[in-house]
């Protein structure tokens, strides 16, 4: 019996180093420590950012460790591990930031290809024989300077409704580059961002909002973790019993005579045998993905939202710019009665447009790496015990500030505005005499009669035919007033059979 018992205690022993052995090869066993950043604030005390996005990654509410703080991830640990790699345990560990740039009054970086395709240009104004030289030289500059000193994109103003005077309201949609760029202060080969946001917010009593963006896609990045197949086998056997002999010789003694003699043997066996293998092979993908790249806009125009992942196939590193598109909304402003030439100006609402920027970035420092195989070890970071270090940065930037040129436009002295119905209506503007003094066609038209006339505005009928019979469409006249503020007449066609 007590053979049986340690035949059956090694080959539990045994089944359990296989698993132990099997649990080598596991992948994601990792741990990680997230240390949260403080709480930004400027030098008066005051938070400069006040919206709540990534408050989840600030000391205040949440605890600043999270995590299971033990062994090479403690906080002790983490002292330690600060004070090796910057010298302190409140350096800055790494510089992010957010700048804009209104791509209305800043040139292009213009490239060596564009410089190239003008070549043909300036050959051409350089073999000229009709041309003097100074003539070559000023040609020569002119295409310089629009090549080098042109906006990146120009201005741009769109109509936006009218007001009740007739004048037309324009709108500004400054279009921006946003550069968002994180460096890290540590040398460390293993450091690297996993993470990397900026929130780019507009006040709210501000009129101005984001409409547009680009790049939009999604920036997607498949990646394989691993390949692997296990199997593993334990064998154990033990057998015991006893053995035993009997066995007779016989022989003679001349002196004596024959005689015969028995022998008998006795004793006990026992054995036991233990087998195991264990052998990895390369037979399936495991794969996953990562969404390297998002960006949006939310909040009814009030935020703009980037958001860059990366892993270690993958990394966060430079400059990431997005181009994005404001709308700036425009009041009206007349020109005084003294001004010889009646306008309009399309003023914005704000001459300066400021946002509120969080820029956040979580950094991955490696305190202890991982490692999966049995009998060859192989570098696996999904196995990597790790800080996970979060620095913030809130910010003011200035987005968009009006160059002080509103779009002018020369005032319509009109007072009569009349409507139809019909796109085919006509109709003409007598005065009390049965003078005719205007006269208009279609749905819209606007005029100018003296101040202080009593006009009519007579509908002329429409005839219409169609396969099977005829109608006509009338409307009645309609008087009015001419004054300082504009009237409107409606036309009001309906159908009358003929008689």
């Amino acid at each position: 019996m007590d053979f049986e018992y340690r035949t059956l205690v090694m080959a539990v022993l045994l089944v359990g180093g296989a698993l132990f052995l099997a649990s080598c090869t596991a992948i994601g066993t990792g741990r990680a420590t997230l240390i949260r950043a403080d709480r930004p604030v400027d030098q008066s005390g005051q938070t400069i950012y006040t919206g709540r996005e990534f408050d989840h990654l600030l000391v205040q509410p949440a605890p600043k460790f999270s995590g299971k703080l033990t062994g090479k991830i403690s906080e002790q640990a983490w002292g330690e591990y600060r004070r090796s790699i910057y010298g302190n345990e409140t350096g800055t560990a790494a510089n992010i930031a957010v700048s804009a740039r209104d791509q209305s009054v800043t040139p292009a970086i213009v490239p060596l290809d564009a410089i190239r395709s003008n070549t043909g240009d300036i050959a051409k104004v350089l073999l000229d024989p009709k041309l003097s030289a100074q003539q070559k030289d000023k040609l020569i500059i002119q295409l310089r300077d629009s090549l080098l000193s042109a906006p990146e994109s120009p201005s741009r103003l769109v109509q936006h409704g009218q007001t009740p005077t007739g004048s037309i309201v324009y709108h500004y949609f400054p279009q921006l580059t946003l550069d968002l760029t994180g460096t890290l202060q540590s040398a460390d080969a293993l450091d690297r961002f996993d993470f990397i946001a900026a929130a780019i917010r507009i006040p709210g009593n501000s009129k101005a909002r984001f409409i547009n963006f680009a790049p939009k896609a999604a920036d997607l990045f498949d990646f394989t973790l691993g390949q692997l197949k296990q199997s593993a086998s334990a064998t154990a056997k033990a057998d015991a019993g006893r053995t035993g002999s009997d066995v007779e010789k016989a022989g003679s003694t001349p002196a004596v005579g024959s005689t015969a003699a028995q022998e008998s043997t006795r004793g006990a066996s026992f054995g036991a045998g233990l087998n195991f293998a264990l052998s990895d092979e390369l037979t399936r993908d495991l794969r996953s993905s990562l969404e390297a790249r998002s960006a949006g806009i939310l909040d009814n125009g009030k935020l703009f939202l980037v958001e860059l992942r990366s892993n270690d196939q993958r990394r966060i590193a430079g400059t990431y710019n997005f181009d994005v598109m404001l709308e700036v909304p425009s009041d009206i402003e007349k020109s005084t009665a003294e001004s010889p030439v009646a306008y309009t100006l399309s003023n914005p609402q704000e001459t300066e447009v400021m946002a509120e920027v969080r820029v956040v970035g979580i950094i991955r420092h490696v305190a202890r790496s991982g490692q999966t195989g049995i009998f060859k070890k192989a570098p696996e970071p999904l196995n990597d015990d790790v800080f996970r270090e979060v620095v913030v940065r809130d910010m003011l930037v200035p987005l968009w500030s009006f160059n002080n040129i509103p779009l002018a436009q020369i005032a319509e002295n009109f007072n009569l505005t009349v409507l139809a119905n019909e796109d085919d209506a006509s109709f003409s503007v007598l005065d009390e005499a049965s003078k005719v003094i205007g006269y208009g066609t279609g749905r819209f038209n606007r005029l100018s009669i003296p101040a202080g006339t009593k006009a009519r505005i007579a509908f002329n009928p429409i005839n219409r035919v169609t396969t099977n019979q005829a109608f006509i469409l009338e409307a009645p006249a309609q008087s009015v007033e001419a004054g300082a503020t504009p009237v409107v007449a409606v036309g009001a066609y309906t159908t009358r059979k003929p008689e």
